[in-house]
């Protein structure tokens, strides 16, 4: 060993051909789903506009309230309530 240089050297992957790697760019914009008027939620189901209200007031499907009597409804979210709606054992009824 010389006493000038050090006792070892570092050796950069560029001088061995080695490029650095770079990392992805992901999207990671996420677009949150349109929420829709009753008509719009109604065509989108292929359902009566006054279902969607009877459903609304039965308190069976989610919705966004808008100024004093507007709502607004996530289809997904709709289409997960009315799911587990339809997959829930029926209530007994009193004769």
């Amino acid at each position: 060993m010389s006493a000038g240089m050090p006792a070892f050297a570092f050796i950069s992957p560029e001088s061995l051909g080695v490029l650095p790697i770079q990392p992805k760019k992901m999207n990671t914009t996420i677009q949150p789903s349109p929420l829709l008027t009753r008509e719009q939620l109604a065509t989108a189901l292929g359902i009566c506009r006054m279902t969607v209200s009877r459903l609304t007031k039965a308190g069976r499907i989610p919705f966004v309230s808008v100024g004093r009597r507007g709502k607004r409804y996530d289809r997904e979210a709709v289409v997960v309530a009315l799911s587990a709606c339809v997959n829930a054992p029926a209530k007994p009824t009193a004769l």
